[in-house]
């Protein structure tokens, strides 16, 4: 989708801030540029959307030179999010939103639809899009940059720093927002941060950068696994490179197979009926096809019962997955810091394949700690068993 071309930028002065720069962004990849200061992660990302012009080379976007493009509307067809949000003061949150689509001459009603879209997108209230930007919190108003980016519904995000200023409990939950989103909607999203957790918890690929130039391109795993030379190492941190050689266990791994699901088709009266037999108080929901569509809890049932008749009347559609393919890693701070019960794992063409729940991460973390006993010379998951039976014992006794 976004290709550089021997890309060269130099400022007034002879000052060179990208030199010579080759890189190629697939479709639906999330792309994070990181480097020190001044290494031109963020000039780089500028002259995408021509907001910094090319000194030499080429940037194409689909095969399209960019320099041969009306640099307004070529912004217009790119979402940006900065630091400093950008939203405008006198302008209600709608407004804000739907700014881009009245410059593309969206009527109203449509204007209205992706307004109240978007407001869902960044899960606040719909009321909220009355009021102004003074009447919401710093975490609000980012969440509001973030949809605001995606409401003409542009192929390509750009992120500067988006999340720099952020306390760190807000900064976790717009990363998990973001990377949500650029999952659900399959959008090519271009991220710049100088926090190396950060990157590796978003990007499918990460682009290392020093003076101008491409230090090392890979993917989080790659990245810690193999890094290229002493200043990648140096970058990425020691305690990182030591904790990801114990991260590298799959989803599929530790997921249970043996998943309780239903056809949305089905009544409610067939899900209560399975949830009894099973003895499960939730299920999840697939179609014909065994794609996986939503969750079905039993208070949904509960309040429901009298007033709808089938699954898909009443079943939770905004549902997180995680492909099988996923490192654990990707997923564990959702389960234990975020308070998820389960989470349903889903293949590529996201048809149901498991479930990853709370008790399957015991023996993972249990692993984790054990394997720092160096005189310990019982398997981890021996030692469990070996506490359960004492246990019993004891009991016993």
């Amino acid at each position: 989708m976004i290709e550089f071309k021997d890309v060269t930028k130099q400022f007034r002065g002879g000052v060179t801030a990208v030199d010579k720069f080759n890189l190629t962004i697939e479709k639906g990849e999330f792309v994070c540029f990181i480097g020190t200061s001044g290494s031109g992660k963020t000039t780089t990302m500028r002259m995408i959307n021509r907001m910094v012009d090319i000194t030499s080379g080429e940037i194409t976007i689909d095969g399209k030179n960019i320099m041969k493009q009306d640099p307004v509307k070529l912004r217009r067809s790119i979402g940006y999010v900065i630091q400093s949000i950008g939203l405008m003061p006198h302008m209600t949150i709608k407004e804000n939103i739907v700014l881009v689509p009245k410059l593309l001459k969206w009527d109203e009603e449509r204007c209205d639809e992706i307004a109240k879209k978007m407001i869902r997108l960044a899960e606040l209230p719909e009321d909220y899009l009355d009021r102004y930007p003074a009447e919401l919190s710093g975490g609000q108003q980012q969440r509001i940059g973030v949809v605001r980016a995606l409401a003409a519904d542009q192929d390509i995000i750009l992120m500067d720093e988006p999340f720099g200023a952020l306390d760190p409990i807000t900064r976790e939950a717009l990363q998990q927002l973001v990377k949500t989103l650029q999952e659900e909607l399959g959008k090519t999203f271009v991220f710049v941060t100088h926090d190396m957790d950060e990157a590796l918890k978003l990007a499918t690929r990460i682009v290392i950068m020093s003076e101008g130039k491409i230090v090392q391109v890979g993917t989080p795993e790659e990245i810690l696994t193999n890094p290229a030379n002493e200043f990648v190492e140096d970058f990425i941190g020691k305690e990182r490179l030591l904790e990801s050689q114990r991260q590298t266990i799959t989803v599929k791994e530790v997921m249970k197979e043996s998943v309780i699901s239903i056809d949305e088709t089905s009544t409610l009266q067939a899900a209560l009926r399975l949830m009894r037999e099973k003895r499960v108080d939730s299920l999840m929901i697939t179609n014909a096809d065994g794609v996986l569509t939503g969750f079905l809890d039993i208070d949904d049932i509960n309040t429901q019962y009298r007033k709808k008749t089938l699954v898909s009347d009443v079943m939770t559609t905004n549902i997180f997955a995680v492909n099988e393919n996923k490192y654990l890693r990707d997923v564990m701070d959702r389960i234990l810091k975020l308070g998820y019960k389960l989470i349903p794992v889903v293949s590529n063409e996201r048809k149901l394949v498991g479930i990853i729940t709370r008790s399957a991460l015991v023996d993972v973390i249990y692993d984790s700690i054990w394997g720092d006993e160096e005189e310990t010379t019982e398997a981890p998951s021996e030692a469990i068993e070996a506490l359960k039976t004492d246990e019993k014992e004891q009991v016993n006794e």
